[in-house]
């Protein structure tokens, strides 16, 4: 039997079982009751798997372009059926434009819809790769689907439409790309407000994918826009709450931003999600946080949400980068006084008792908040000096490293210098100078520079030098007073 044959059986046997469900003519006494009774006898009678088992290819052109509705869902059911089976890509991607133009055909008068099946034969083609989702965006699917989404009082076909669409912008980006020129930001950017919460969540998700575009950025830096990119950080998946976040952090580099995402509820949503997130959704919303708290107004407000003991669980936690997310907060917050008190009592806490790769961050950080004038104060307070002078022996060259540059910054500083040589710091100082790190011996140079400096301490460099049979301190102290 030659394909065509075979094609033309499958058709008559199709059209065979729908009339004899309709119990009179095919096109006659059709109810949706007996469309589905239809149905499920075809699937029954193996009809289906007749059919695909045929060069499906030509038979689902004819089924999909065929005039009669009732042949046009069947074919677009068998279309899903054997997109979600494992049959070459030359089986399917001749008849995408097909489907994709039954988008637009218009619901049956007993009440099954050609548009309702298409975009679920569309939902399982987009599941087949991204050689698939490139077709469909070429072939014009996404104004179809953006129509449907927008088809208020349809949930489920809204929601269909919205699934596919999310699987075509999320790693397309010429699909993104066609997305936005359909004007599909301002269709999600509408439904995040739906009163259906499928709908509204897989539009903040959406809304969370395309707000990675700067021009989808600078679209949605209005208060609704940023309300829904909210919206998207709260609600949905964790990679989706994630992308979201992300997309915040991006807006924030634009100052008048930063007040329209704090004003509209963005940093508690980011502080849950520091706070409950998994690892790269603490990390993305850890880092936005951050720029959003650049603006001295915020300050008060991350801190006051919670961050900062947030921001000590990324600081201890094993990732570098929730380290470096950490260190960039914290030297922001602490622009605020109260903000580098609490800080700092955190990181004298790790000192104490956190693990070595723990105290070297730490150290890392009062390195960097040492140049706030406020802040010596507080570490004198905290009990910081003691700790640190006792860190400089240790065997972590890392640790060492960021201690001593710590302890070096310190030293410019009247209260801080007194405070580190009633610790003990000089003669510590002095044997670091023969550590085998380049660092190390260059931080604690500058440091006991700084001590020379000040007569007060000269004469504790001089006794520490000859201990250590060393002259390069008494030659620095002699240059100095002539």
């Amino acid at each position: 039997m030659t394909e065509d044959v075979a094609c033309n059986s499958s058709l008559a046997k199709v059209r065979t079982v729908l009339a004899a469900a309709a119990g009179s003519s095919f096109h006659e006494g059709f109810s949706k009751k007996k469309f589905l009774k239809a149905i499920s006898a075809m699937a029954i009678e193996g009809v289906f798997d007749e059919c695909l088992d045929i060069g499906s290819g030509p038979f689902l052109f004819e089924m999909l372009n065929h005039q009669d509705s009732k042949m046009q869902i069947v074919g677009c059911l068998l279309l899903a059926k054997q997109a979600k089976l494992a049959v070459p890509e030359s089986n399917i991607k001749d008849i995408i434009p097909v489907v994709t133009k039954l988008l637009n055909v218009e619901a049956l008068s007993w009440g099954i819809s050609v548009k309702e099946v298409a975009v679920l034969a569309v939902k399982r083609i987009v599941k087949r790769g991204a050689n698939f989702r490139l077709m469909l965006g070429r072939v014009g699917a996404i104004p179809n689907l953006l129509a449907l989404a927008s088809q208020h009082g349809e949930d489920k076909l809204q929601i269909l439409a919205l699934q596919v669409l999310k699987e075509l912008v999320l790693s397309e980006n010429c699909n993104q790309e066609r997305f936005t020129q359909a004007g599909g930001v301002q269709v999600v950017l509408d439904l995040v407000n739906s009163s259906c919460p499928k709908i509204r969540c897989l539009a903040a998700e959406i809304v969370g994918i395309i707000a990675r575009l700067s021009n989808v950025r600078r679209g949605i830096a209005s208060h609704t826009g940023v309300s829904s990119l909210i919206e998207a950080a709260r609600t949905g998946s964790m990679a989706s709450r994630a992308r979201a976040a992300h997309a915040l952090g991006l807006l924030a580099f634009v100052k008048r931003a930063r007040r329209l995402i704090a004003d509209a509820g963005g940093i508690p949503v980011l502080i849950d999600l520091l706070r409950d997130g998994d690892e790269v959704a603490k990390l993305v919303a850890g880092n936005s946080l951050g720029i959003i708290s650049a603006c001295v107004d915020h300050l008060w407000q991350v801190a006051q949400a919670g961050a900062i003991p947030l921001y000590i669980d990324l600081l201890e936690g094993g990732n570098p980068h929730g380290k470096d997310v950490a260190e960039d907060a914290f030297c922001i917050l602490a622009a605020s006084e109260e903000n580098a008190l609490s800080i700092i009592e955190h990181l004298v806490r790790i000192l104490c008792y956190g693990s070595v790769e723990s105290k070297a961050a730490a150290a890392d950080i009062i390195w960097d908040l040492s140049s706030y004038r406020h802040s010596t104060s507080f570490l004198i307070a905290a009990g910081a000096i003691p700790l640190l002078v006792g860190l400089l022996k240790d065997d972590n060259e890392e640790l060492r490293q960021n201690v001593s540059g710590a302890i070096a910054q310190l030293t410019y500083n009247d209260d801080d210098r007194q405070a580190l040589a009633e610790a003990g710091v000089i003669p510590v100082l002095v044997e670091l100078l023969q550590d085998t790190s380049t660092e190390v011996k260059g931080n604690a140079a500058e440091a006991l520079n700084s001590f020379a400096e000040d007569p007060t301490y000269r004469d504790e460099i001089q006794t520490a030098s000859a201990a250590h049979g060393l002259l390069i301190i008494q030659h620095m102290i002699r240059d100095d007073c002539d």
